[in-house]
């Protein structure tokens, strides 16, 4: 054990003289390897023993890890008929972490910094599907060093692994340690990763120890980030943190960043309460308004104080002054952030910007046009520009596609009408659009001047079937109100009989609309959604928001009237 420590301390001296080498995110030098295109890192393969006839159905899935608030960005290789590929990079990102999914045959990360060559035995694979590495898969090049060892690294001593992942999930959910017991337990807990790393380099020594170790890092100190949003975090414990520099551009290591972000974002409630009273006295007006504004915020100071306070006075007040002010709210917590992260080095402070946007693709362009002017780092106001740039570009294509899409007279255009059945109500069709951007812009046209409800649900979801079978109390309610709620069933793991049956079981009315797994595909990544049922919220401008509810049954009335 003696042993094991003193090669993890030799190992921790050892990353600290690599990584004066390595380029950070924060490091002047970023620039440079940024703007200059030809580090591209190149990533190439083939599969071997493959014919287009026999695996005509594989796909090959990429998730390329970026310095933004979503982390990943999607893509599918083109496998050509010789089995080869590539996985085209935009950025010169430094040891950028890739997500591989080689149909059920290959689950697996690589890292990409200079060259990369993958071979995937399909003969072996079929025989014996792997995970990160063994019999079928071969890395080649300058960067198949950094990748065996890395992944080899995923496939040691799992058990435990598993054991450290739900002690750590447990001790960060439990509220009722305070702040620092919670701290020495989770040193504990961090042990059980330090001694299994430690003994994973005594037993695979190599020059690449120090990228295991920097993810532990980043992976530890986002994690204690999570112990602190809206909470105070000691100074001597947040300048740690804040001198961690992540070398890879990993999950482990943008996590750092997006939690980071969200603890400069935070605000403790005795600071929401004091930013929440002044933008009310600054919006509200009229002598009886103010009176009430008075009374609530009386509520809601008893309330953070966690002293005995009026529940229903202060829900009163929430629904009348907080839920009719959000955006100027929100406006104002993205001021707090912005001054909170101004205290940082402002290269870090300028790369925390990339992780506070907005998912919302309008919300989002208005954010970074905000931030723009405020960031001197010349990489990130870049990317900045080029986020700005799709997202008009996005905009315009969908804009486009609305204007183009056939004006719709009767909602037979939806698809083809199977059953319209007016015992309660239901209309059900047959979807055959597989593209997201022109699927909703045919439903926009199909409702015009009205605002959609999207329930996309599959037959096999229990949370999707509770919500139907509580929702008829709250659609009764939102009937005399300019919008419309439509059903979309996904077919992946159902089928067109088992989706008439469970909504003539359930007597769901409304339109619903089963579409097969290409629209499905296209939704979750067109919206970035991640799972079911979903929920797409579009106004009556054709503004979209994913956040707006997570059932139809729970609807917030006063926040929808206000967006309608």
């Amino acid at each position: 054990m003696v042993r094991i420590y003193f090669i993890l301390l030799l190992s921790f001296f050892t990353l600290s003289a690599v990584a004066q080498e390595l380029i950070p995110l924060t490091s002047p030098a970023m620039d440079k390897l940024f703007f200059d295109k030809s580090n591209i890192p190149i990533v190439k393969g083939r599969l071997l023993n493959y014919s287009p006839a026999e695996f005509r159905n594989i796909r090959l899935d990429y998730k390329i890890t970026v310095p933004i608030e979503g982390n990943q960005v999607s893509r599918i290789a083109k496998i050509q008929a010789d089995g080869s590929f590539e996985l085209p990079l935009n950025h010169t990102f430094p040891y950028q972490q890739i997500r591989l999914e080689l149909g059920p045959y290959y689950v697996g990360e690589i890292i990409a910094n200079d060259s990369l060559f993958i071979e995937f035995d399909m003969a072996q694979l079929q025989l014996d599907p792997i995970q990160y590495i063994g019999k079928g898969v071969q890395f080649s090049g300058k960067d198949a060093g950094i990748n065996v060892y890395t992944n080899r690294f995923h496939n040691f001593e799992n058990r435990k692994k598993g054991d450290f992942y739900i002690a750590r999930q447990k001790l960060v959910m439990n509220n009722q340690l305070d702040l620092s017991q919670q701290f020495a337990q989770f040193e504990v807990v961090y042990k059980v990763w330090d001694d299994l790393m430690a003994e994973y380099i005594a037993t695979y020594p190599s020059e690449y120890e120090w990228a295991i170790q920097n993810e532990r890092y980043s992976d530890y100190y986002a994690w204690l980030f999570t112990m602190y949003w809206q909470k105070e975090m000691p100074d001597d414990l947040l300048a740690k943190a804040l001198a961690h520099q992540p070398l890879l551009v990993s999950q482990h290591g943008m996590t750092y960043y997006k939690y980071l972000c969200r603890l400069m974002k935070l605000v403790t409630p005795s600071e929401n309460f004091e930013l929440t009273q002044n933008v009310l006295y600054d919006r509200v007006v009229g002598e009886e308004n103010l009176l009430d504004l008075q009374v609530f915020l009386t509520q809601y100071e008893l309330k953070i104080q966690e002293k005995p306070y009026d529940d229903l006075v202060y829900q009163r007040g929430v629904r009348q002054f907080v839920n009719t002010n959000k955006e100027e709210l929100k406006e104002a917590r993205l001021d707090v952030f912005a001054r909170n992260i101004m205290k940082l080095d402002t290269r870090l402070s300028d790369v925390l910007k990339l992780f506070g946007a907005p998912y919302n693709k309008w919300k989002k362009k208005k954010y970074y046009t905000k931030f723009l002017p405020l960031t001197a780092t010349g990489w990130v106001s870049t990317f900045m520009i080029e986020k700005v740039g799709i997202i008009e570009d996005y905009t315009a294509s969908f804009e486009r596609t609305l204007t183009e899409a056939t004006t719709i007279t009767t909602n037979t255009s939806l698809g083809s009408l199977v059953l319209n059945d007016p015992s309660f109500g239901a209309a059900l069709y047959l979807g055959e659009e597989t593209d997201a951007k022109r699927f909703v812009a045919t439903l926009q046209n199909a409702f015009p001047n009205k605002a959609l409800i999207l329930d996309i649900w599959a037959t096999w979801c229990r949370p999707c079937i509770v919500d139907m079978e509580r929702s008829p109390a709250k659609k009764a309610a939102l009937k005399d109100l300019p919008m419309e709620i439509i059903y979309i069933a996904i077919s992946d793991g159902s089928s067109q009989q088992k989706w008439e049956q469970t909504v003539n079981k359930l007597k769901v009315s409304g339109n619903h609309i089963y579409i097969g797994k290409a629209l499905a595909d296209s939704l979750m990544k067109e919206f970035n959604l991640f799972g079911y049922p979903s929920f797409i919220f579009v106004d009556r401008n054709g503004n979209w928001d994913t956040n707006f509810t997570r059932s139809i049954s729970n609807i917030d009335m006063d926040k929808l009237k206000s967006k309608l």
